[in-house]
């Protein structure tokens, strides 16, 4: 592989990674956030918090990773402590956020971010990265 072509891989993975990252993924996390909260009549949240609140998560995700990745570096396992990291460090951030502790609401924002973290690790499993 010459450099243009490992250039070229590295830009689109930095590109999807970012999209999916902080796009399409947290878009999608707050909007079935909010929909649960919807379906089981708690009207007190809005798209915006529900999509801020999951952005939050991501990026903690993230930056948790990232410090996976400098520790770890590429030993075998920390891709999956990585997806693990990142699909459970929103169901910390969001309820802090979004500061509404009572037990209904964390049981519609636990069956809501497991069923982005499912669709997380799906997209993880069908795409070519792990």
């Amino acid at each position: 592989m010459d450099n243009t072509e490992l250039l070229e891989q590295l830009f689109w993975r930095f590109l999807v990674t970012i999209v999916f990252g902080f796009g399409i993924i947290p878009a999608a996390g707050g909007a079935i956030l909010w929909k649960a909260f919807q379906i089981a009549k708690i009207t007190n949240f809005t798209y915006p918090q529900c999509w801020k609140a999951y952005l939050a998560g991501c990026g903690y995700g993230y930056v948790a990773c990232m410090i996976v990745n400098l520790i770890e570096g590429s030993r075998q396992g920390s891709g999956v402590l990585q997806l693990m990291l990142f699909c459970t460090i929103p169901f910390l951030v969001v309820p802090l956020l979004l500061r509404n502790f009572s037990s209904r609401v964390l049981v519609v924002e636990a069956i809501a971010l497991l069923l982005v973290d499912a669709l997380v690790l799906l997209f993880v499993l069908l795409s070519n990265w792990h």
